[in-house]
């Protein structure tokens, strides 16, 4: 699993929008969700969860989410991480990402 798009470091009137790319064929469908957290608070808080349901995708196109999009802004700066996860259909199994990023 890798995260496409996110930036080092952005500013509070930049929207962040990335894409996941997928490349385990066992993950060809399940649910995503993608949270940002802010990590100079302790303990980590969660500043926005998205869930994109019954993702899936042919061979072609392994990026998601599929019909729509990751869009969000963050008004505060600090430092925060990104974590994409992925389960299965059946929630057996999953994968994950994560990066961090900075907003000025």
């Amino acid at each position: 699993m890798e995260i496409l798009g996110l930036q080092k470091e952005y500013s509070t009137s930049i929207p962040i929008e990335i894409s996941i790319s997928v490349s385990d064929p066992i993950f060809d469908c399940g649910d995503l969700y993608i949270t940002i957290y802010d990590i100079s608070k302790i303990p980590k808080e969660v500043v926005t969860q998205s869930g994109f349901f019954e993702q899936c995708y042919d061979k072609k196109n392994l990026v998601m989410p599929i019909d729509d999009k990751f869009s969000e802004m963050i008004d505060s700066p600090g430092q925060y991480e990104l974590i994409s996860e992925i389960n299965d259909k059946d929630y057996k199994k999953s994968l994950t990402a994560s990066e961090r990023f900075t907003v000025k």
